[in-house]
């Protein structure tokens, strides 16, 4: 529980008050625990309405400082002002920004929709949308968010204990993990490879993709190879020496995603009710690996005639549910990775 992981605290008499309101200095109170970077001196406050005595003073500069909450227009922060649901979601979307995550498909966010949508305030409708998608708050379509409802502890704690300690939480972590890699790879292969900043022009000379747990930077020239190897290990990084394998492949990115679009809309064409698991290259990106729920003798025979050995399907290893390993198309369009689905 939150009160256990010493997130949120209860009252001296023994009491939660579940269906209390947030007020702002609780919910910094609360993210400042989650975030537990050790921040232990108060020098002075950006707020005119937050002294150095106020039990909250640490914790409302701490967040503050990160971007996680901000103050209004006059410099106050307004402690003791309730928190609205909406408010609280821009609170929480911060904090995950804050670690450094990137909206991967900002098109998916389109797809969630609560019940009262139209009434959330246009400043908070990507947050509240972003957190229904990670699975931080509940969300099923046609359900009120109650967007300008004051933010209890309850759901305070709720929110809390899923962006901390539950699957939700593991899967963000390791998409976090995931993008942290990929953004440093990028970098180091954009410098190597004298890019300027543009990394749009490795989609011509090889492709990244994830293939159990590690990172594959697959280039199709072999001296690129070479250079990237050698980036890679003057880099010093003990996360990217753990992740990352540098490898010569036969196709590059612009290859991979051409014939990625051409075998979706084959597939779809050929077996209308069936469904695409998963996508990947093989390790050297030769051809790319699609697993489906379904394939049809005459759709083994359409894809071998169309792609020859480029693109192969094949069904999952064990069954599973037509919700098991689903991933999204098209693929993140941050830096066009092939992500497998872990």
């Amino acid at each position: 529980t939150v009160t256990k992981a010493n997130l949120m605290k209860g009252y001296s008499d023994g009491t939660f008050r579940p269906n209390q309101p947030m007020t702002r200095e609780e919910v910094a109170a609360l993210f400042n625990n989650i975030t537990d970077d050790g921040t232990a001196a108060f020098l002075s406050s950006k707020f005119k309405d937050i002294t150095s005595d106020r039990w909250s003073a640490l914790a409302i500069e701490s967040v503050a400082r990160k971007n996680i909450i901000s103050g209004y227009g006059d410099d106050t922060y307004k402690p003791e002002k309730y928190m609205s649901r909406q408010e609280f979601a821009v609170v929480a979307d911060n904090y995950i920004h804050y670690l450094g995550y990137t909206t991967e498909d900002p098109t998916v966010l389109d797809n969630i929709a609560y019940g009262d949508q139209k009434f959330v305030a246009p400043w908070a409708q990507d947050a509240v949308r972003e957190l229904a998608y990670l699975g931080f708050t509940n969300y099923a379509p046609g359900t009120l968010f109650n967007p300008e409802k004051y933010v209890t502890r309850a759901e305070a704690a709720e929110i809390a204990y899923r962006m901390t300690q539950t699957e939700q939480a593991l899967a963000f972590h390791n998409t976090l993990f995931k993008q942290q890699v990929e953004n440093k790879t990028a970098n180091i292969i954009d410098k190597a490879l004298g890019y300027g900043n543009d990394f749009t022009k490795f989609r011509q000379d090889g492709a990244l993709f994830w293939e159990a747990g590690q990172l594959h930077a697959s280039l199709t020239d072999q001296k690129k190879t070479d250079l990237v190897s050698k980036a890679i290990t003057e880099a010093h990084d003990p996360q990217l020496d753990r992740t990352v394998v540098v490898s010569k492949g036969k196709l590059n990115q612009a290859q991979l995603e051409e014939y990625q679009s051409d075998a979706i809309a084959l597939y779809q064409q050929k077996e209308p009710q069936g469904k695409i698991l998963s996508i990947s290259p093989n390790t050297d990106t030769s051809a790319l690996l699609i697993t489906v729920d379904s394939i049809q003798k005459s759709t083994l025979k359409a894809f071998k005639k169309k792609f020859h050995d480029n693109v192969f399907l094949q069904l999952p290893p064990e069954p599973l549910t037509k919700s098991d390993g689903n991933i999204q198309f098209p693929l993140p369009p941050r830096v066009n990775y092939y992500n497998d689905k872990q």
